[in-house]
């Protein structure tokens, strides 16, 4: 389409009138876009995940995602903002290695939101770290249930 043609179908008062609302319409975007939700906005995970070891005797229930797989099991945060932004917020989840039923128990919640009942124990001896884990700290199960939609 030759420019003449163009000008003759949109003459040059539409084409400003055009103009200065597409200007328009882009600075109202703009200006609704800095008023929109930007960047990491989760809540702060549970302490429980960030530092289990001040718990170490205590009975405690705390929900969470579970990981129950091959060097991953673990109970993260529900937020999946947290788990992406925080990844020292992590529960490490402990299950006797004699308690084959517990073991299946938890390892068909896998990938799941879960209420888990259990007492904080520390993995390592005083001045040892563990490697493996997430925390030198974890929940050794005694209940655990798919937590419910509420």
């Amino acid at each position: 389409m030759s420019l003449e043609r163009f000008q003759d179908l949109f003459p040059k008062e539409r084409r400003e009138v055009r103009g200065a609302t597409l200007i328009a319409s882009c600075l109202a975007l703009l200006s609704v876009a800095g008023c929109a939700p930007f960047g990491h906005r989760s809540s702060s995970p549970d302490p429980v995940f960030l530092d289990a070891s001040a718990l170490v005797g205590n009975r405690i229930t705390v929900n969470g995602y579970l990981r129950y797989e091959f060097e991953n099991r673990a109970l993260y945060p529900v937020d999946a903002a947290t788990r992406k932004h925080v990844p020292a917020a992590c529960l490490p989840v402990l299950v006797g290695r004699a308690d084959n039923a517990m073991d299946r128990r938890v390892s068909a919640f896998n990938g799941k939101v879960v209420t888990v009942t259990g007492t904080i124990d520390s993995l390592a001896q005083p001045g040892m770290t563990v490697v493996g884990t997430c925390k030198d700290a974890g929940i050794v199960v005694e209940k655990i249930e798919l937590e419910l939609p509420g």
